[in-house]
């Protein structure tokens, strides 16, 4: 049998460059059926819902749920942050976790994650961020597959932008302690250049994909691209 590789879904950035929660803008109602339209912090948590990975653990500034997570049909009836498994499960595997350490960087961010995950015994974690609107669930599968290929498992499998490794980006079990241990604002793009840890990049033959939205321009240039991905 199979064992659980988890998801983390990051999406506890400050927005400092944008001025404002970027995760809840919304999307022209045109590209969305939901009502009151598609938030940017939803589109790759579709995706990765699309994926069967589970559990998936959005990690969420501390406070109320954030707009782009408590308006979805896969939040929990009643905004519980925890959930015990069958609920997470009727709601489609998403925990959120609120993240107290959240303004002191991403790798505090992945510790959060890191620490429920563990409450699952996964033999992998792939990390997601929430501001990449354009990740697909081929992306995601496509990491899961390489992982597994084989008998001996790499340390990490990582999205390919013409050679550069980028997320969403899969962690197997003997990177867990690293994670835990992450510092700072550089989250886990640092451990990747170790010597401790041999690992794969699958090339994604889009570099669009790995568009982010930091900044008003971003946001901009996202409506755009929207007419591409969403029309």
């Amino acid at each position: 049998m199979q064992r659980v590789i988890a998801a983390i879904y990051l999406g506890a950035g400050k927005s400092c460059r944008m001025g404002a929660s970027k995760l809840s803008l919304t999307l022209p109602d045109r590209f969305s059926t939901v009502p009151g339209g598609l938030r940017l912090g939803s589109l790759a948590l579709e995706q990765l819902m699309r994926t069967g990975n589970r559990p998936i653990i959005a990690v969420t500034q501390a406070g109320a749920p954030p707009a782009w997570l408590a308006d979805e049909a896969h939040w929990p009836p009643g905004g519980s942050g925890r959930p015990d498994l069958e609920g997470e499960e009727r709601a489609g595997g998403v925990i959120r976790v609120p993240c107290e350490d959240a303004p002191r960087g991403m790798a505090y961010s992945i510790r959060c994650g890191m620490r429920e995950a563990l409450r699952f015994h996964p033999e992998a974690v792939v990390i997601v961020l929430a501001d990449q609107p354009w990740v697909s669930s081929e992306m995601i599968l496509r990491l899961t597959g390489v992982y597994r290929q084989g008998a001996e498992r790499p340390s990490f499998v990582a999205s390919g932008d013409r050679g550069k490794a980028k997320p969403p980006i899969l962690f197997g079990r003997d990177m867990f302690d690293a994670l835990l241990k992450l510092e700072g604002e550089q989250g886990a793009r640092q451990l990747l250049a170790s010597p401790a840890y041999q690992g794969r990049i699958v090339e994604e033959a889009d570099p669009a994909r790995f568009f982010d939205v930091d900044t008003p321009d971003d946001w901009q240039e996202l409506l755009q691209q929207a007419e591409r991905w969403l029309g």
